[in-house]
């Protein structure tokens, strides 16, 4: 279960936070060409969930012989009861995303508004966030959680 007051922009920065966190995706140009396919739900032999991030080419990766990127496969795990799970919040951000946008990351819909109906089906707009606002996320949630330093992608 989610917090009840989870609004789609902090569900869409929650998100970006742990695909940061858990898979390493750091490169605003990568984040942007990434589709919610990239993202598989699996579940352990023991019923546990958990994501895998499906690593395409990318001009830094392209792969073969010649790439020097760790093969090993990251796993985002469940963490059952825990209303801060990283499985909980990112199925939650898929199935409210606009699913005519091929874009993992949408633009929140209201999100200039100080409220909005949780209630509705779709959460997000029919348009991707850029490069720039995926690059600035981390500088926006630090000013708005009144952070003494104020970080950026670089620091």
């Amino acid at each position: 279960m989610l917090p009840t007051n989870l609004a789609p922009e902090s569900l869409v920065n929650t998100v970006w936070f742990y695909i940061v966190l858990y898979f390493g995706k750091r490169g605003r140009e990568n984040q942007q060409a990434m589709k919610p396919g990239d993202l598989q739900l699996k579940t352990t032999t023991g019923g546990h969930k958990y994501f895998i991030l499906n690593e395409r080419a990318t001009k830094n990766h392209p792969g073969g012989t010649n790439d020097n990127e760790d093969e090993t496969q990251s796993v985002m795990m469940a963490w059952p009861g825990n209303p801060h799970c990283p499985v909980t919040c990112l199925e939650k951000y898929l199935v409210k995303r606009e699913l005519q946008c091929d874009a993992l990351w949408q633009k929140p819909k209201n999100h200039n508004a100080s409220s909005f109906p949780s209630t509705d089906d779709i959460w997000f707009c029919n348009i991707p966030l850029g490069k720039h606002k995926l690059e600035n996320l981390v500088t926006d949630m630090c000013k708005k959680a009144g952070l003494a330093k104020v970080y950026t992608p670089l620091a």
